[in-house]
C-alpha cells in the first residue's frame, strides 16, 4: 500500500512539475522576444534546449525522435517569430501566449488520430505563416525546403497514426506538394491583415484546405469500406473552398 501511494505522489508530483513548465515556457519566450528587442535568436536557443529529451537516449533513436517531435518545434519556432512579428501590440502577443500554452497543455499531449490530424493542421499551418511573414529575409531555395520540412513533418505525423508502410514516401510526396506551392507563392505573397503585425499568407489557408481534403480522402481509404457520399462531400468542400480563397484573393497586393 505505501508503495502504492509512492508511485501515485510521483507521478502528481511530476505532472505538476510538466504542467509548470509548459506554463512557464511560453512566458519566458514572451519576456526573451520583449527584452532583446523584437529579435528571436535568444528565444529560439531557449526552445530548442528546452525539446533536450528528444536526444535523452541512444544516439541511434535522435534521428527518429527528432522526426516525431519535429511538428511541436515547428509550433515553438512559428510562435517565437509570430511573437516578433506582433511586437508592437501587447494584447496580440498575450494571446499567442495563450494559444501556445493551449498547444502545450491541452492539444500536444493528445495521441488520438483527430487531435494528431489537428496537431499536423496547425503546425502546418502556423509554420508556413510564420515562414512567408519573414519570407522577405530568405531567398526562394531557403523558403521552398522549409516549406518541404513544415510538410513533410506534418504528413507524416498524422499518417503516423495509421498502420501505414509507406509512411516515409508519403511524407516526401506531400512535402514536395507543399514545397511547389510555396516555390509558386515566393514570387507573389499575398496575405490577409488579421492582427497588428500578423498576416496570414494566402498559401497556408491554401495549403491547409487542400492538405484537409487530401487527409479525408486518404482515411476513408485506410477504413477498407467504399463512402461515396463523404468522398464527394470531401470533393466538394475541399474544391469550393479552393475557390473561395482564390477567387476572393486580393491580386493587386503583395506582402
Amino acid at each position: 500500500m505505501e508503495l502504492i501511494k509512492s508511485v501515485r505522489h510521483r507521478t502528481r508530483l511530476s505532472e505538476l512539475v510538466y504542467l509548470t513548465l509548459n506554463l512557464a515556457l511560453p512566458a519566458v519566450l514572451f519576456l526573451l522576444v520583449r527584452a532583446f528587442g523584437g529579435s528571436p535568436v535568444v528565444a529560439i536557443v531557449l526552445l530548442v534546449l528546452s525539446k533536450w529529451r528528444v536526444l535523452a537516449v541512444r544516439p541511434r533513436y535522435w534521428f527518429i525522435n527528432l522526426k516525431t517531435n519535429l511538428i511541436d518545434l515547428i509550433v515553438g519556432v512559428s510562435f517565437v517569430y509570430l511573437l516578433v512579428a506582433a511586437k508592437n501590440s501587447d494584447v496580440a502577443q498575450l494571446g499567442l501566449v495563450a494559444l501556445y500554452i493551449a498547444w502545450l497543455v491541452y492539444l500536444k499531449p493528445k495521441s488520438r488520430r483527430h487531435f494528431m490530424a489537428m496537431q499536423a493542421g496547425i503546425g502546418q499551418f502556423v509554420g508556413l505563416s510564420a515562414l512567408f511573414m519573414f519570407s522577405y529575409q530568405l531567398d526562394v531555395f531557403s523558403v521552398t525546403v522549409l516549406a518541404w520540412i513544415i510538410g513533410y513533418s506534418a504528413t507524416r505525423h498524422v499518417i503516423g497514426a495509421y498502420e501505414e508502410e509507406h509512411l516515409e514516401m508519403i511524407g516526401v510526396v506531400w512535402g514536395l506538394i507543399i514545397a511547389e506551392l510555396s516555390w509558386l507563392a515566393f514570387h507573389w505573397t499575398l496575405s490577409y491583415p488579421l492582427l497588428s503585425g500578423i498576416a496570414i499568407p494566402q498559401v497556408a489557408a491554401f495549403a491547409t484546405v487542400l492538405s484537409f481534403g487530401a487527409y479525408n480522402l486518404y482515411d476513408i481509404a485506410k477504413h477498407g469500406r467504399p463512402n461515396d457520399r463523404r468522398k464527394r462531400l470531401t470533393v466538394v468542400v475541399t474544391g469550393a473552398l479552393l475557390l473561395i480563397i482564390l477567387i476572393f484573393a486580393r491580386w493587386t497586393v503583395t506582402i
